[in-house]
């Protein structure tokens, strides 16, 4: 369960006649008997998957989200955060606070460190149509999946998405040539270890750079 949350501080402002805006967050929250997988070997020498509940966990961080449009057919958006974890209590769950290095252990399924930007911009044609181009570059720090606080992490990477996008004048035509993942990113959608069964990891890799055309008509 999220327990109270004794600081939170939100700054928006709006900035060169509304062409500039900048949005930033700094948070503090506590959750109490948060629920998290681990292993366990019960009596047999069997592992077994489990939830259990950690006694107290700390999360801190800081967000920055900036929107521009200096000229009416450009728009470029960035955003940045922060995120700091702290099993701060295991309780009985058996989960660790500190890795061997003495580093915090890791939440699973939370980057410490996230960022994004992205660019469009829009021609209008002669015959009332648009023509536009966007740009997407997400970044993802190095990410822990599973239950094993060694194993079970996912490295540092970037996806790079582009789109190309034409509309006709009555908006009821729209046609995109769009591509993801365009440097061809390893990375997993989700990863389990078992080293400690199996000697080795297992998870879901992420699709590879793809291309395509859609097509829609709005009637």
């Amino acid at each position: 369960s999220l327990g109270r949350v004794p600081a939170s501080t939100l700054v928006k402002s709006e900035l060169n006649d509304g062409k500039l805006r900048v949005n930033s967050a700094i948070f503090f929250s506590e959750a109490d008997n948060q629920q998290q997988g681990t292993q366990e070997f019960d009596a047999s020498g069997a592992i077994w998957f489990r939830t259990v509940n950690t006694g107290k966990s700390e999360y801190q961080g800081i967000e920055l989200e900036v929107l521009s449009n200096p000229v009416p057919q450009f728009q470029l958006e960035a955003s940045v955060g922060y995120i700091d974890y702290d099993r701060v209590d295991p309780g009985r769950s058996g989960l660790c606070r500190f890795l061997p290095n003495g580093d915090k252990c890791t939440a699973p399924r939370t980057p410490e460190w996230t960022a994004a930007v992205g660019a469009t911009y829009e021609w209008g044609l002669g015959n009332g149509s648009t023509l536009s181009l966007r740009g997407d570059a997400v970044y993802q720090s190095k990410m822990f999946f599973g239950t094993d606080p060694i194993n079970g992490f996912q490295d540092a990477h970037t996806l790079v998405d582009a789109r190309l996008t034409w509309e006709s004048m009555d908006r009821g035509w729209l046609m995109a040539l769009f591509a993801t993942n365009l440097t061809d990113e390893e990375y997993f959608n989700g990863k389990l270890s078992l080293v400690t069964v199996l000697g080795r990891e297992q998870g879901n890799i992420a699709p590879p750079s793809q291309w395509g055309l859609s097509i829609k008509r709005a009637f």
